[in-house]
């Protein structure tokens, strides 16, 4: 139920998920054929696209745990 939770401009999971992050890795890269598994390599290996990638997930991952935080007090 978390992941349909209404956030930014559709829900959570659209934040918040392997997808989201390859998704956003494929916008800013322009290659649409990795995995996370791969993204997470390039990331440690300073892969700009790939860093800003997990650097946008993480911080969707705070503001989504603090919005549920919030709930209870």
């Amino acid at each position: 139920e978390i992941w349909d939770l209404p956030f930014r401009e559709g829900k959570l999971e659209d934040y918040v998920s392997r997808q989201a992050i390859i998704d956003n890795y494929a916008a800013r890269s322009g290659r649409t054929d990795l995995d996370v598994r791969v993204i997470s390599i390039l990331a440690r290996e300073g892969n700009i696209h790939a860093r800003a990638a997990f650097a946008t997930f993480a911080q969707a991952l705070g503001e989504g745990a603090a919005m549920i935080a919030q709930h209870f007090h």
